[in-house]
Formats: structure tokens, C-alpha cells, sequence
């Protein structure tokens, strides 16, 4: 009986020996209300994106449809007083889909409420201070699962911003 439980603790400690961290985030950034200049952008590729969403449905009921390739930016925010949104958006030549999870790890989607048509944007009408975690990822049909094509190369700006959106 005791050489069984001594086997569990090892094969318990080898499967956490080769559990994956989870991915770091690409840019990492920290933005106190009234930053300038507005917006902040960067700049991601877009090759590879086709593992799951974060989540499948948002806080709000809403589906998240798309591939994503962990996070992309990991923003640090400080509210202040001027009543100003948070707007998280990204754009791209490529159809592609947001995720936004907010301080307290309620996640939030959009495919292509952004000024351009496929471009996604989620505004935050009262931020708060903490951690945001932002994935940018291609769009996912929900009918076929079928994924946008990617040609190589391609990118998506993102922009954080308490003014405009992409």
C-alpha cells in the first residue's frame, strides 16, 4: 500500500512538472487617467492563432469567436477623476476578435463593434484601477468553426485609448 501512495505523489509531481505557464504577455504596460500620448498602440502578429478563446461567452451573454495565442498586452491601469472611458480596441487588414479581462478576472468580447467594420473595440464606460489582460485574436465562425485566413505577415495595432477608438 505504501509503494502505491509513494506512486502517486510522482506521478502527481511529474504531471505538474509538465503543465505549460501559462503564456506571458507580449508588451506590458502601465497607464494612469489622462496618459498621453492617446492612444497608446502596438503592434502584434497574428500568425498562429487558433487555440480558444479565454472564455466561450462573456460576462454579458456574449460569444467569444475567435483563435487566440495568449495574452497580448497586460495593461496596469490607474482610474482617476475625469470620467473617462477605457477603450480597447485593435485594427487589422485581417477579421479579428477581442477579449478584455478586467481587474476582476470578468472577461469581456467583441468581433467588430470598432470604426471600421471587422475591427473589434470594447469601451469600459467606468475603469477601474488594476490589472487588464488583452488577447487579440482572428475571427472563428461560429457556424463552420472555420477560421479567418491569415496571410503571412499580417498584424493587428492595438490601441488603448480614453478618447477614440480604431
Amino acid at each position: 500500500m505504501r509503494w502505491c501512495a509513494t506512486f502517486l505523489v510522482l506521478v502527481a509531481a511529474c504531471a505538474m512538472a509538465w503543465t505549460p505557464a501559462p503564456a506571458a504577455a507580449q508588451n506590458r504596460v502601465e497607464l494612469a487617467s489622462g496618459y498621453e500620448p492617446d492612444p497608446w498602440t502596438t503592434r502584434v502578429e497574428l500568425r498562429s492563432r487558433y487555440s480558444n478563446a479565454p472564455r466561450d461567452i462573456d460576462e454579458r451573454g456574449v460569444a467569444c469567436l475567435g483563435g487566440f495565442d495568449g495574452v497580448d498586452v497586460e495593461l496596469r491601469f490607474t482610474a482617476g477623476n475625469l470620467g473617462l472611458p477605457l477603450i480597447i480596441s485593435a485594427g487589422s487588414s485581417v477579421d479579428t476578435a477581442l477579449v478584455v479581462e478586467d481587474p476582476h478576472g470578468r472577461a469581456f468580447c467583441d468581433d467588430d463593434s470598432g470604426a471600421l467594420g471587422n475591427n473589434p473595440m470594447l469601451a469600459i464606460a467606468q475603469p477601474i484601477s488594476g490589472r487588464y489582460r488583452i488577447w487579440v485574436g482572428v475571427y472563428r465562425d461560429p457556424n463552420t468553426g472555420a477560421y479567418t485566413d491569415v496571410p503571412a505577415g499580417a498584424t493587428a495595432l492595438i490601441s488603448i485609448s480614453e478618447l477614440y477608438s480604431q
